[in-house]
């Protein structure tokens, strides 16, 4: 099967957000039909059906039977060192994740903003963040600079969540070093924690009033932390930033880990 692209219209294409996953559902496409071919030809090739290439060779001996990713399939950020076998089945679910969102995008109900977001299953999360702003300085002609992100998190997988037009979900976040919930973050003896369900919303610093006080926290695209998101300020009970900084607390969006080279 192939990976079902959203269908353009000339409204669509003014959406911030449809022009984000019609991006990743083109990155994820073109990259699971490669794959796909490569994975064909190795069997063929296998079989004494085709001719091994140096393409092929390479492939087979210098990676897959190493149990390492292909150098050609790694076309966005994972960890270094990460398992073939790992890549595969995360490589799967973030096509799942982009076949659903593009069955709604083509369905009568196609308003992307309401949908529950894997981020750290985004080929490029980071332009996602800034797809969600675009989106809420243009429903609401605000300037850009004037918005601020703020994160809502609901431990309770069972909570639904006040939603508005500034509002987008993320799931499965997960938070080191800390238990979470609002916007509020207390230290925890446990490693980490996961949170079901974050609501990322954008808030107009001159109509609605910014809360004062808390700490930056960092997040970062999976549990190597080597790649920053974005930032975002979370309350505290009176802790200091370098007892927060010194436990490590941060939100990650993927629970990839490997070796950092």
């Amino acid at each position: 099967e192939e990976l079902a692209l959203p269908n353009r219209t000339i409204e669509k294409i003014k959406d911030p957000l449809f022009r984000f996953f019609d991006r990743e559902c083109g990155i994820g496409s073109n990259l699971l039909r490669t794959v796909r071919r490569d994975l064909v030809n190795v069997i063929l090739a296998c079989d004494g059906e085709i001719k091994q290439t140096n393409y092929l060779r390479s492939l087979m001996l210098d990676y897959l039977s190493k149990g390492q990713v292909f150098h050609e399939w790694l076309k966005y950020k994972v960890p270094a060192g990460i398992s073939v076998t790992v890549w595969i089945h995360d490589f799967a679910l973030r096509c799942e994740q982009l076949q659903h969102i593009s069955d709604l995008s083509n369905g009568d109900n196609s308003n992307l903003s309401k949908i529950d977001i894997w981020i750290g299953g985004l080929f490029v999360p980071e332009a996602y963040i800034t797809a969600t702003r675009q989106a809420v300085a243009q429903a609401h002609a605000w300037p850009l600079e004037k918005l601020q992100l703020t994160l809502n998190m609901i431990p309770n997988s069972l909570s639904s969540p006040p939603l508005d037009e500034q509002s987008f979900l993320l799931t499965n976040m997960r938070l080191d070093g800390a238990d979470g919930e609002g916007d509020f973050i207390s230290l925890s003896s446990s490693t980490f924690t996961v949170i079901p369900t974050t609501v990322l919303r954008w808030i107009n610093s001159d109509e609605e009033e910014t809360k004062t006080g808390g700490i930056r926290i960092p997040v970062y695209l999976n549990t190597t932390r080597t790649e920053l998101i974005f930032t975002s300020t979370l309350r505290t009970n009176n802790l200091s930033e370098s007892t927060v900084y010194g436990r490590g607390v941060a939100l990650c969006c993927s629970s990839l880990s490997g070796v950092v080279g």
